[in-house]
């Protein structure tokens, strides 16, 4: 018997598969690198994640629109007036990239309670417009139970439409620039 037929050299077979695993985790790999230096970087970046979202149509918030799309977020209005937030964005630090599942349920819950609101009680915010926060939460609240199974936001609460950017979201000079629209509300939780 030869060395390749008792298996001590690599048959062609096994160095045909060994080359093709390793093209193609290759080429994953470069996808990977390529898929993350888009997330980084800026006007190449936003042309080029309207094209990675035709590859990766599942709409992964890494791949998708969660840098760009505006996200809901609740905060607790202070007595002086002052903001608190109360939810993460999914794709930061605090949520772990995504991967906590506390920001799972807070999404849940924030849509259950944001569905019950009236459209016409959403006040809408002009682009240019650095008092529509202060006219949100000087707003008549609008009186509802959270109904959630185990509900966090109780209170007096603001549900703010924002605008995705680099800045933290809890700092209100930059939060002011990238509000939506936004509604009041004093929630009672279902338990009390």
């Amino acid at each position: 018997m030869s060395e390749t037929q008792r298996g001590g050299v690599d048959s062609d077979d096994a160095q045909a598969a060994r080359r093709t695993f390793r093209f193609a985790i290759s080429f994953l790999a470069v996808l990977l690198a390529a898929s993350v230096a888009v997330q980084f970087t800026g006007a190449y970046g936003s042309g080029a994640r309207v094209v990675w979202r035709q590859i990766w149509p599942q709409s992964w918030p890494f791949f998708g629109t969660a840098s760009v799309a505006p996200v809901l977020l609740a905060y607790q209005i202070q007595e002086d007036g002052t903001l608190t937030l109360l939810t993460e964005r999914e794709a930061t630090t605090a949520e772990l990239w995504g991967l906590r599942r506390g920001s799972y349920a807070h999404r849940a819950e924030i849509a259950l309670i944001s569905s019950s609101v009236p459209d016409d009680r959403w006040i809408m915010c002009k682009a240019d417009d650095d008092l529509c926060v202060e006219e949100i939460t000087s707003a008549d609240p609008v009186w509802s139970t959270n109904l959630y199974a185990e509900p966090s936001l109780c209170g007096h609460v603001a549900l703010l439409r924002v605008r995705p950017g680099k800045a933290d979201v809890s700092d209100s000079a930059s939060l002011h620039a990238r509000v939506l629209q936004g509604v009041v509300l004093e929630l009672k939780c279902g338990h009390q």
